[in-house]
């Protein structure tokens, strides 16, 4: 690593959602997999590499699926902002950090309120 800046407050012990970065590493990781052999296909299911999925729903989707983002599992994003404490990504947000959605959506508002918007190699 060359270069690492965290913006708005956080710090290298702070835990945020990675969502779409999550994806791209792990899409590349499989693709470093497939390559050495460690898998074979995207068209396998996921428990032929995790065993203890076997018998299960999510063991029995192939890897392409999760990829695509389309394995079946219900999961839903609130347009609502901080108001909705019920959606899965409030769920999410509460496991993850220990946290309620509308303090972490309080917090970096706060945070970005004295704060440009725009990245600083955009200026």
């Amino acid at each position: 690593m060359l270069y690492e800046h965290y913006q708005y407050g956080p710090t290298n012990h702070d835990r945020f959602l990675s969502q779409s970065m999550a994806k791209t590493i792990t899409a590349m990781l499989i693709g470093i997999a497939i390559s050495e052999g460690a898998i074979h296909s995207v068209d396998d299911t996921v428990q032929t590499y995790v065993p203890e999925l076997t018998g299960k729903e999510i063991g029995k989707t192939p890897i392409q699926a999760f990829l695509h983002m389309a394995s079946g599992i219900a999961f839903t994003q609130s347009s609502q902002g901080a108001d909705d404490r019920t959606s899965d990504d409030a769920r999410l947000d509460r496991e993850l950090f220990g946290k309620d959605k509308i303090s972490t959506i309080d917090q970096s508002s706060a945070l970005r309120s004295d704060a440009r918007l725009t990245p600083s190699f955009l200026r």
